[in-house]
């Protein structure tokens, strides 16, 4: 694959804020002007580890929560 492809995500929850400077960022390196790109690509990326039988529940949970605060939201 080509240097061409660009990925933004990930956003935890802070999608407003972080999708307007990520795609400021991406458009600037698709530009050529990789500066702010490439110091966002050197930030690690963990993921929290959990054990497997955990991540449905929590995944659920996240998922009602998310759903609950849209509620409330309207």
């Amino acid at each position: 694959m080509g240097n061409d492809v660009y990925t933004a995500h990930g956003y935890t929850g802070h999608g407003v804020g972080l999708t307007n400077i990520a795609g400021r960022v991406v458009a600037e390196a698709m530009a050529g002007q990789a500066g702010r790109f490439d110091v966002f690509s050197r930030i690690d990326h963990g993921w929290i580890p959990t054990p497997k039988v955990l991540r449905k529940p929590a995944l659920a949970m996240a998922i009602w929560k998310a759903k609950m605060e849209d509620a409330l939201a309207n």
